[in-house]
């Protein structure tokens, strides 16, 4: 019960920066991967700190085409990419055998692209006239393992990344003034398209890695989702 006491203040030490920071949770179980390795098992804890407006970042520039086989050799088109800095997420891994937590912190970036068949750019005021849909991906990168890793390696790395939205999130925007857009109620926006309960809300690769004198090897030891309620 130590353990699981850590990660509920952990969760709570970060949400009370926010009174309105959402919190999600789960558990990732790694004692069984390939070759019996052993990674520990642990209490997932997410807060997702949404910011109540944000501006919107656009872009407009010549790039190839996203189906493009050849870069380089046909006619550039024009792709617009809007970005919006959300707010941030906190990620919390508590081993439940040992007392140990990672905290990572991130900055909850949603991005989304439109690609025009020419080099001319569609005016941003018509790209805006209908709800943008963005990608909620956020990689968290690798933690260490502190548990042995398999013969002839020497550490264990587990890759997280976070889908807490799904694959998709729409946002309303708003025009501020000539050249600025915004998200407004973007707190409310984000909440009502959070999925509780999402069984692909977290995916997360474990590998072992050996830094040998011929170079570095890494071993794939196991891969796949869990659910964030």
């Amino acid at each position: 019960m130590t353990q699981i006491k850590i990660m509920l203040l952990s969760l709570l030490t970060v949400a009370s920066l926010n009174a309105k920071a959402e919190v999600l949770s789960g558990f990732l179980d790694l004692s069984n991967l390939y070759a019996k390795t052993n990674a520990g098992q642990y209490f997932i804890g997410v807060t997702v700190n949404t910011k109540n407006t944000a501006a919107l970042q656009v872009t407009q520039k010549l790039s190839d085409r996203p189906d493009s086989d050849q870069p380089g050799t046909e006619p550039q088109v024009c792709l617009t990419e809007f970005l919006v800095n959300a707010g941030e997420l906190t990620l919390i891994l508590t081993d439940s055998k040992k007392d140990l937590s990672n905290t990572s912190m991130q900055a909850m970036e949603l991005s989304s692209y439109y690609y025009d068949d020419t080099e001319n750019c569609t005016p941003v005021a018509n790209l805006l006239k209908t709800p943008l849909n963005f990608m909620p991906y956020f990689n968290f990168g690798s933690f260490k393992m502190n548990y042995p890793a398999p013969a002839d390696y020497n550490e264990m790395y587990t890759a997280i990344s976070l889908f807490p939205f799904g694959y998709n999130v729409v946002l309303n925007i708003s025009k501020d003034t000539d050249k600025t857009y915004v998200v407004d109620n973007l707190k409310t926006q984000l909440s009502m398209q959070l999925k509780r309960g999402n069984r692909e809300a977290m995916s997360y690769y474990t590998y072992a890695q050996s830094d040998a004198q011929y170079g570095l090897t890494t071993l794939a030891l196991g891969q796949g989702f869990i659910e964030l309620k």
